[in-house]
């Protein structure tokens, strides 16, 4: 199986390589399973074994229906559901005191993102999700 190939490039907010491949942007793991394996057949997604979204090695990928996909993340711990923000979904790292204490900290200034990220042991990107509300509704 080998190690994660990690996408060197443009990556979204939830960690998967993207590229622009005719005028469209798509997923880089896409691209690797399609350069390795030939087109992805209608309705089915290309889902990571490994479980690394920036991951293009093709042999950690595979295809399968969205409900397939969704039961794979949920055998594995890793499943989000709409209703899942608190406190009490063990997949948060983080408590309602500290994503308000983060939200806290950066409206007061002097702070980065990145050092709130360093701080609280999560990324970058999940710190800009809860100042900017995309992330754990509190009240």
């Amino acid at each position: 199986m080998g190690e994660c190939w990690g996408f060197l490039g443009f990556r979204n907010l939830s960690g998967y390589g993207q590229m622009t491949e005719g005028g469209r942007v798509v997923g880089a793991h896409r691209v690797a399973w399609e350069l390795a394996n030939g087109p992805i057949p209608p309705g089915l997604e290309v889902c990571h074994s490994c479980d690394n979204p920036p991951c293009c090695n093709p042999d950690h990928l595979f295809l399968g229906t969205h409900a397939e996909n969704m039961a794979d993340a949920g055998r594995k711990g890793r499943a989000w559901r709409r209703g899942d923000q608190n406190e009490a979904n063990a997949n948060h790292r983080l408590s309602d005191i500290q994503v308000a204490a983060i939200r806290q900290r950066y409206a007061a200034g002097g702070v980065s993102q990145r050092s709130l990220a360093r701080e609280f042991g999560v990324t970058q990107a999940q710190v800009w999700n809860i100042v900017h509300h995309r992330q754990r509704r509190i009240g």
